[in-house]
């Protein structure tokens, strides 16, 4: 764990160093909206690793995994934090995760106080992440 925050872009984000990641990012698939599919095909192609392989596997791993999106298409917010790859490893992993979760569970809760209704939706926080930890105390005998 890094000591860095890992920073999503925000709807709208103007930043020029994320829009530029942004357009390399999506120039390897040729349109905009992407799969989780089209990421987890494109990355047996980057044998050779480098900054695309490590983008697309932190945007599979999240959109897929632990990021708890819902539906099949890529989350690509977390572009902004993955404009220089070497810092990859001086983000906060697991605070990111925990705080994505927080959020998830606050806005579950909230939507449901107001409507008043039980839950009918799906949770859409990174429930993955609840399943690795859950396992990992698991004692399979």
């Amino acid at each position: 764990m890094g000591p860095n925050v890992v920073i999503e872009a925000s709807n709208g984000d103007k930043c020029p160093v994320y829009l530029s990641v942004l357009e390399k990012f999506k120039s390897q698939f040729g349109n905009d909206s992407i799969d989780v599919k089209d990421i987890l095909a494109k990355l047996p192609t980057q044998k050779e690793g480098g900054d695309d392989f490590k983008r697309n596997f932190i945007i599979y791993i999240f959109s897929a995994l632990l990021g708890g999106v819902v539906g099949n298409q890529a989350s690509l917010k977390l572009l902004k934090s993955l404009a220089n790859t070497d810092l990859i490893s001086d983000f906060n992993w697991c605070n990111f995760i925990k705080r994505k979760l927080a959020d998830q569970v606050q806005s579950w809760q909230k939507e449901e106080f107001e409507t008043k209704q039980l839950k009918e939706n799906w949770f859409g926080g990174p429930i993955m992440a609840l399943v690795f930890v859950y396992l990992d105390r698991c004692v399979f005998k």
